[in-house]
């Protein structure tokens, strides 16, 4: 997502544009891509979901208890938070300890320690095409620079190694600092899964990937030059549904599919794993276009060989909860039900210290059927034990 203002261009920091530059043009006359990268509105594509709403709440959270430990300001909002719970008052204090453990680490070195806490930015990047954002926060000493982004979100760990949205971060503070050369550290803190990445870069790295990268990058942005690529990264671009390049890979996939029934009736196991490696953005690409096809007609399209239908009848509901009691005690039954909480429920309205304290030794997990993933998935793998039933048993054998 891209805006233009006074003959400038702006583009959002998060740099999943340097990915796909061509595809901000793409997504320029997609509805979802309606509001415009301003110092107040959001870094991403698309409309704002329920998730995002809470990582925004969680970031104005974060940021109030920061303001509140540094002792400029008294107290922290939540009386207007939407999805405040334990779990949010929990994670913003982890990463309020962790940012503080970095100011006291600086301040032990050096004196002169500023915090600048979601101040926003304004990066002119080449030719009229400038970025605009807030970072999270920033700690700078006249020879030190520390930028630090919150990830609220329970999905993939996020390095803070060569990540180009820090980078773009560091770029716009690096006159921050006195020295010419200050020791830059990027860190990303994610509470919800313990996971804290912090990266070493220089001065000079950082100028040379602006020159080789981020400046060549933001021309084909603008202009709807260079080439489309596809990848993880998908899964955020609103055009996803619609991009050719991406169709045309995934009908690739399907021509792989196609070639390996032709040579033989029965796939090996190695066509198998050969399918496998692209069977998750194949699903993903075909939940998407029927998405979108599905929003079309709803809006009025006509979809060619296709029509919209109402399957069945939604869920009951009662529509009044006061009438359903009168009518119960007519009826002489109890409406209400006690259930217990489950321990997720729990978990989130006291927070995860106060439920590993009371009720981690109270739990007993269902055993989950195993699940087929790459060998660079992080967690270790499962050898299903051999069936002794199977094995033949000889007479002599005691059973």
């Amino acid at each position: 997502m891209w805006a233009m203002s006074a003959g400038l261009t702006y583009l959002p920091p998060s740099g999943l544009w340097m990915l796909c530059p061509p595809s901000h043009k793409l997504c320029g006359g997609t509805a979802a891509v309606a509001k415009a990268i301003s110092h107040d509105e959001g870094y991403g594509w698309g409309q704002v979901s329920a998730n995002e709403e809470q990582g925004q709440e969680y970031h104005r959270l974060a940021a109030d208890k920061l303001r509140v430990r540094l002792g400029t300001q008294d107290a922290a909002r939540t009386d207007d938070l939407q999805h405040y719970d334990a779990m949010m008052a929990e994670r913003t204090e982890q990463y309020c300890d962790e940012v503080m453990r970095i100011c006291r680490e600086r301040y032990d070195s050096e004196q002169d320690v500023r915090v600048v806490i979601e101040e926003p930015f304004e990066l002119e990047i080449c030719d009229g095409i400038h970025c605009r954002g807030r970072a999270d926060c920033i700690i700078y000493t006249s020879v030190t620079l520390d930028i630090i982004d919150l990830k609220s979100g329970r999905g993939a760990l996020v390095s803070a190694y060569r990540n180009p949205q820090m980078m773009v971060y560091a770029l716009a503070s690096l006159d921050l600092c006195a020295d010419a050369d200050p020791e830059i550290r990027l860190t990303i803190i994610q509470p919800a899964l313990n996971n804290i990445s912090t990266a070493s870069i220089t001065r000079a790295e950082l100028l040379a990937w602006r020159d080789e990268h981020l400046i060549p990058a933001a021309r084909q942005t603008v202009e709807g030059a260079g080439s489309y690529h596809v990848g993880d990264h998908c899964r955020f671009c609103p055009a996803r549904p619609t991009c050719r390049a991406r169709a045309e890979q995934m009908q690739a996939y399907v021509s792989s599919v196609q070639q390996h029934a032709l040579t033989s009736p029965k796939l090996s196991l190695d066509d198998v794993t050969g399918l496998l490696d692209g069977i998750d953005h194949y699903e993903a690409w075909a939940r998407d276009i029927r998405r979108w096809a599905t929003d079309d007609a709803m809006a009025g399209e006509r979809i060619p060989g296709y029509k919209l239908v109402i399957p069945r009848n939604g869920a009951r509901k009662f529509v009044s909860e006061q009438a359903v009691v009168d009518a119960a005690r007519r009826a002489g039954i109890d409406p209400y039900k006690r259930v217990l909480r489950s321990p997720r429920e729990i978990e989130l309205q006291v927070g995860t210290m106060q439920y590993e304290e009371y009720f981690a030794t109270l739990i007993s997990s269902e055993a989950c059927n195993p699940r087929l993933v790459p060998v660079s998935d992080p967690r270790p793998e499962y050898r299903p034990a051999k069936d002794d039933f199977n094995k033949e048993v000889s007479p002599n054998d005691t059973i």
